[in-house]
């Protein structure tokens, strides 16, 4: 059974992830984490019943605390708990799909851990494959402006 972590769980490309979990009885989730979405991440937690839970916002990982006491996840906040999971023993694959370069730092923790490490950017997936800015603005919240910055930021790493 692979054991894999998700660093962005709460977004769509996290929720992909997790159906995938669903259909699959090879793979068992040990580790998600999320910005700032409380709801959804106690959902993850009692479906998924992962070893640790990563909230980037300490107000969002101070409120899931409470919320999921009951579980035996953990729940850890900020750059030190994405390092922790990305390191940790019982995790096999590390999925990264969490939006800029928060998650750089985890993810190359993870290679130097021998971990199996995945990608994921849905800004630049749906730049790559012809969508248009307006598109791509309406798909992940954000303004033209907003996704256009990013693109431009992230281009030459494309070259």
């Amino acid at each position: 059974m692979k054991k894999i972590g998700i660093l962005g769980s709460t977004g769509s490309i996290g929720t992909q992830t997790l159906e995938i979990v669903r259909s699959n009885g090879d793979l068992q989730v040990t580790a998600l984490a999320a910005g700032s979405n409380v709801r959804e991440m106690e959902r993850q937690i009692r479906e998924f019943s992962p070893l640790y839970a990563v909230m980037w916002a300490p107000e969002s990982a101070d409120e899931l605390k409470k919320k999921v006491a009951d579980t035996g996840t953990k729940v850890l906040q900020g750059m030190d708990g994405l390092l922790k999971i990305a390191v940790m023993e019982q995790m096999d694959v590390l999925v990264t799909a969490i939006v800029g370069m928060i998650g750089i730092r985890p993810t190359i923790a993870a290679i130097q851990a021998g971990k199996t490490t995945t990608l994921a950017d849905v800004i630049m997936t749906m730049y790559e494959n012809n969508f248009t800015l307006e598109q791509i603005a309406v798909a992940t919240k954000k303004s033209v402006e907003e996704v256009s910055a990013i693109i431009k930021k992230r281009e030459p790493v494309l070259a």
